[in-house]
């Protein structure tokens, strides 16, 4: 099987190490472009945080509510799963 490659969109100044959680501030958006269509995203507890998937099912959109970390899982239709942790941090000023 090969790698699942995700494109992470986020400005110059948060680079994303693909270890490390994806970190989104509260009120704002990161935009995650996936090379297989997205089936379903489950979020364990979806108060921190809040998924949209575009209509080409290629790009996962995380808008931050509330400070906290969630596990965010990514279903394919191939059948892979992409589990990322995400933090929701304080707002930047």
């Amino acid at each position: 099987m090969l790698p699942l490659l995700v494109t992470l969109t986020l400005s110059a100044a948060t680079p994303w190490d693909g270890r490390s959680p994806v970190q989104v501030p509260v009120g704002a958006s990161v935009s995650l472009e996936v090379p297989a269509r997205v089936r379903f995203v489950s979020v364990g507890g979806g108060d921190v945080v809040d998924v949209t998937v575009s209509r080409d099912l290629r790009r996962i959109e995380l808008r931050g509510l509330r400070r906290g970390t969630r596990t965010v899982t990514a279903h394919f239709a191939d059948g892979r799963r992409l589990p990322l942790e995400l933090a929701v941090i304080p707002k930047r000023r």
